[in-house]
């Protein structure tokens, strides 16, 4: 990593915004490169609350990668969800095409954080009977159409799994692109307390589904 890269890190924790303005301009610091705990400018400043920095590096690079993630996988809508950096959420979420809070619940989902996922959750649930908005639908998929409940499986984490059957609208029974459902997922990886839960919330095996 170049030195005015290594700068540019630093600048957007700090919300310094003048220097992350000449570190791009002028001393063209690359706002993809990753320090060694990887995170991006756009992390480090989404991480430290900087909403002007945050909006200052979409304007100056349009292309920037909006849901790279840091070596703990986290993305920079991770990061403001799980600090409480309300505003930088907002802006984020504002325009989904913008960055689609989905990249920060799957991720989160995935790798067992069930910190980030029930914050993510709490700011997401829908009132008054609405449906889940489109960036936090708990039936979303992943690119290789696995549902969000599935991922809950894999985590292997009753915790993260019982919180995530709590949610409204959860379809207990999706499948996956191979017919599964959760509970057939939970039931071959020997995970007896998890199936267990979805059994409660009246789960079935796709065997079940087709009688």
């Amino acid at each position: 990593m170049s030195d005015a890269s290594q700068k540019l890190i630093f600048a957007a924790a700090a919300g310094n915004l003048e220097q992350v303005e000449r570190l791009i301009l002028k001393e063209f610091a690359d706002v993809e490169a990753k320090d060694g705990d990887g995170q991006t400018a756009l992390i480090a400043a989404a991480r430290a609350g900087r909403l002007k920095v945050v909006q200052r590096l979409l304007e100056l690079r349009a292309g920037i990668a909006l849901n790279a993630m840091d070596a703990s996988g986290r993305t920079a809508l991770d990061h403001a969800v799980e600090n409480g950096h309300k505003e930088v959420v907002a802006f984020m979420t504002a325009d989904v095409s913008l960055l689609n809070f989905s990249q920060g619940l799957m991720p989160a989902i995935q790798r067992g954080d069930e910190k980030s996922m029930s914050l993510i959750l709490k700011a997401a649930m829908p009132t008054d009977g609405q449906p889940w908005p489109s960036w936090a639908d708990v039936n979303m998929r992943d690119v290789r159409g696995q549902p969000l409940l599935h991922a809950g499986v894999k985590s292997k984490r009753p915790g993260l799994l019982s919180e995530l059957l709590r949610q409204p609208g959860l379809e207990v029974n999706s499948q996956d692109r191979y017919g599964r459902t959760a509970l057939d997922l939970a039931v071959a990886n020997g995970e007896e307390e998890m199936a267990f839960l979805l059994q409660k919330k009246g789960a079935k095996s796709s065997d079940d589904l087709e009688d």
